[in-house]
């Protein structure tokens, strides 16, 4: 027995090999996975600055259409190379997907996001898992432009879209902590959302999605949600950021007012230094 058990030279040598391939294969993943991620916070970037050019544009005129399509090319481009990351060809995080994805024929459902570009990525829920879209980035792409008079004010609000007939995806995107805020399907709704209301729920819908149902349980008491013991974690979640986005905006409220307060007294005291 003890003959059979002993190692022979052969034998260390390929246990070694073996062991070397293996290490070689997960500082492979480790490489390719923070390749990803680093494409990932490209994305984000490259719609930052979209977003930011719409926003230095006037007013009064919609977006630069050469700029739109050139940044959805990019971010379609960088798509692919992420679907492409894994070594040996593999996919790394997304899967393609099958006929028992898609849903019968004239279900296809289109999402709207009021931006001039929108990409879903990923989310992490309460237990901490990241949870990805199933096939690939999910990129809503400029679609058009509503122009709005208000008195004198004029104002343009940009819309985009993404339109799709799997079923995977559609619950994916109404699973998502954003959807009814930032995105949703009906495009009259998301076109009368304020803005900066939109800003603060997606903050409160962000904190929300890490916390455990006994916590949203806990929340919904402490905001004295109607009827909370007769809800689920997920009803609760909707009605829990309306109450957060208005303590976020009153607070807001409060630092503005704190900041005039201070302005006025610093040029009340320069005024009288003046005097003196």
């Amino acid at each position: 027995m003890a003959e059979e058990n002993k190692k022979t030279p052969e034998k260390i040598k390929k246990e070694k090999v073996e062991g070397v391939d293996d290490v070689k294969v997960k500082r492979e993943l480790y490489e390719k996975d923070q390749e990803l991620k680093a494409r990932e916070k490209e994305i984000a970037k490259m719609k930052e600055e979209l977003e930011a050019a719409r926003a230095a544009s006037a007013p009064s005129q919609t977006p630069n259409t050469t700029l739109v399509e050139q940044l959805q090319a990019q971010v379609e481009n960088l798509s692919r190379q992420v679907i492409g990351l894994a070594p040996n060809g593999a996919k790394l995080r997304f899967r393609e997907p099958v006929s028992a994805d898609l849903v019968k024929e004239g279900e296809e459902v289109t999402f709207t996001a009021r931006s001039v570009l929108y990409v879903v990525a990923s989310y992490r829920d309460y237990r901490g898992i990241e949870k990805m879209p199933p096939h690939k980035l999910i990129i809503f792409t400029y679609a058009a432009s509503d122009r709005r008079k208000e008195g004198r004010e004029e104002q343009v609000i940009n819309f985009s879209q993404y339109t799709t007939n799997l079923k995977t995806e559609i619950d994916f995107l109404r699973g998502h902590p954003f959807y009814g805020i930032t995105f949703g399907e009906n495009t009259t709704e998301m076109a009368n959302e304020d803005v900066s209301e939109m800003q603060y729920r997606a903050r409160a819908a962000t904190m929300l999605a890490t916390m455990t149902p006994e916590v949203v349980f806990q929340r919904a008491q402490e905001y004295s949600i109607p009827n909370w013991r007769q809800k689920s974690p997920e009803q609760l979640r909707h009605l829990i950021v309306a109450a957060m986005a208005g303590e976020f905006k009153a607070e807001n409220k409060r630092q503005q007012e704190d900041i005039v307060k201070r302005n006025i007294l610093r040029q009340l005291s320069v005024n009288e230094k003046d005097k003196e």
